[in-house]
């Protein structure tokens, strides 16, 4: 765990997780945030790693106050499986050099898995009791660009609807997270980052390298902006408005007020409430690297 403290700071921010986590707690040091680093390359989230995190977050969660926030991102390394032609789903193998290859068509972990990879990563989202807390469902990778130039090595990003097939699988994963949180009564705002991680950004800006794992800076910056974001609405949800004695008062049944048409023939005061629904909005995005660089 690396402690960097600024006099010109923020807030604070413990990013806890994998390469990833490392690269998300350099772009909050770059915004001014007093950063705490609970990450390693490579992490797994499996019970043993699982375990060697609480100590660490622990000592972090001293420098931690009420308008501070943390970020967990440990699932990536656990969420995609290699599919081989029996059906079997078996991790992705490391072949040193930090790479990695899909053996098989590229999955994610199934529903069955995926509530073991959240139940094992409970006991430290529990540690954080309440604090403001966001935590992110894993990446998109192997979207752009394979692992390797190995034809059998994730065939099936080739097939016509793949990114978009991904993109609903871990949109899957994401819905299953906030109902499993939400069962188990941890509060945490659980964040998708695929949507904003897509080739280009607003800016026509590629957020993809060569490093198929790790977006470019610029990805991090994108799903950093998103926490911010998220945080900010949430404050402001918190916050009482100068208003909000008189508009509660403003609510009450006020009878002697109305006219006297309304009571003579009620059926004709009918309060229509109009709800228009709005679509997600796919933002343009990008990239990545299992060492962590940005590509």
């Amino acid at each position: 765990m690396r402690k960097a403290v600024r006099e010109d700071v923020k807030k604070t921010v413990i990013v806890v997780g994998g390469s990833h986590a490392c690269n998300m707690a350099s772009v909050f040091e770059e915004k001014g945030y007093n950063v705490i680093k609970i990450c390693k390359s490579g992490f797994r989230a499996v019970r043993q790693n699982v375990t060697d995190l609480q100590p660490l977050i622990a000592e972090g969660l001293k420098d931690m106050g009420p308008d501070d926030m943390a970020v967990v991102q440990c699932l990536d390394n656990t969420a995609y499986f290699a599919r081989t032609e029996d059906g079997g789903d078996q991790p992705v193998k490391a072949h040193g050099r930090g790479e990695h290859h899909v053996e098989g068509d590229l999955v994610l972990a199934s529903p069955d898995r995926q509530r073991m990879q959240f139940e094992t990563l409970e006991p430290i989202l529990q540690m954080f009791g309440g604090r403001k807390l966001f935590v992110l469902t894993p990446m998109p990778r192997w979207l752009y660009s394979g692992c390797c130039r190995q034809e059998d090595h994730a065939p099936n990003r080739r097939q016509p609807g793949f990114e978009q097939r991904l993109r609903d699988d871990l949109r899957g994963y994401w819905q299953r997270m906030k109902t499993h949180l939400f069962v188990k009564k941890i509060k945490a705002k659980v964040l998708d980052p695929s949507p904003v991680l897509t080739y280009l950004n607003l800016e026509d800006e590629e957020l993809w390298g060569n490093d198929a794992v790790h977006p470019r800076k610029a990805g991090y910056q994108a799903i950093a902006a998103l926490i911010e974001k998220e945080a900010a609405a949430a404050a402001n949800r918190g916050k009482k408005r100068p208003g909000d004695a008189s508009e509660r008062a403003s609510k009450r049944p006020r009878v002697e007020m109305r006219p006297t048409w309304i009571q003579e023939d009620s059926e004709s005061a009918v309060r229509r409430d109009w709800a228009r629904r709005g679509g997600h909005a796919m933002v343009h995005g990008g990239g990545g690297g299992a060492t962590g660089g940005w590509g």
